[in-house]
């Protein structure tokens, strides 16, 4: 159960932290990376609180990445500001930035449940990664 968990929130980073996009498709689409996020919270809501907040959190990720898998490709050197995208871009951003803190909080309650120090330090240590990264 455990493994399956984590397995789900691997394969769901991938969908998340890659963006490639062919004709303003995107290819792996964010919202495939929240929904295995959702089976991965599920699967291990039971060993921790922060599990079960962080689905919640990811749900509304999972709704408005249904907005992110069409945007149109820019058109020349003309920029276009869009405000509703950009409101929607800083609201993903910090729901994105709780339900991963929730993530590494869970993963944190497990690894001391089981004395395990080091996995505590690996999680502290990729939070800190995520925040540089995206």
């Amino acid at each position: 159960m455990i493994q399956e968990g984590c397995n789900k929130f691997f394969w769901g980073f991938l969908f998340i932290l890659f963006n490639f996009r062919i004709q303003g498709v995107d290819i792996l689409p964010d919202i495939i990376g929240y929904i295995l996020f959702a089976m991965g919270f599920q699967a291990l809501a039971g060993y921790s609180e922060h599990f079960a907040k962080g689905k919640i959190f990811n749900l509304v990720l999972v709704f408005l990445s249904v907005f992110t898998i069409y945007q149109q490709p820019n058109q020349g050197e003309e920029t276009q500001i869009n405000p509703i995208g950009i409101i929607m871009g800083v609201v993903t951003l910090v729901l994105l930035l709780v339900v991963v803190y929730r993530l590494l909080m869970g993963i944190k309650d497990m690894a001391s449940s089981r004395n395990r120090s080091d996995i505590m330090k690996e999680a502290r240590r990729n939070g800190a990664f995520f925040l540089s990264f995206k």
